[in-house]
């Protein structure tokens, strides 16, 4: 049975009864855009990861050198600046990196 003009208008994409004339067209299509949604994901993933591992590097080695670079600016900074320095710089990280990712979510839906 074929549908009419009114129910074509008012179809909706997960119409659940709705069958299609050409079904492996449809179906090449479906599979097309499965795989590009699963490469845009990967992409989002491998990049969200890259700036945890950055931020988790950096952050390590500033903590593990506070000593060292509150000693280099002891002479410019008191030591409680140095560390809110580097808690700043972290911080500035996060929400860059945190920014750039809702702005590539948003562009990708």
């Amino acid at each position: 049975m074929r549908p009419s003009e009114a129910e074509l208008a008012g179809w909706k994409q997960h119409f659940p009864t709705y069958e299609f004339e050409q079904r492996d067209i449809a179906l090449a299509e479906y599979e097309s855009a499965t795989k590009a949604l699963e490469a845009d994901e990967r992409i989002f993933l491998n990049a969200a990861n890259l700036p945890v591992v950055v931020g988790t590097a950096l952050g390590s080695l500033a903590l593990g050198n506070l000593d060292k670079l509150t000693a280099a600016f002891a002479t410019a900074l008191p030591a409680y600046a140095t560390t809110a320095l580097v808690l700043v710089a972290a911080l500035a990280f996060g929400g860059l990196s945190m920014r750039y990712f809702a702005d590539r979510r948003k562009a990708a839906c």
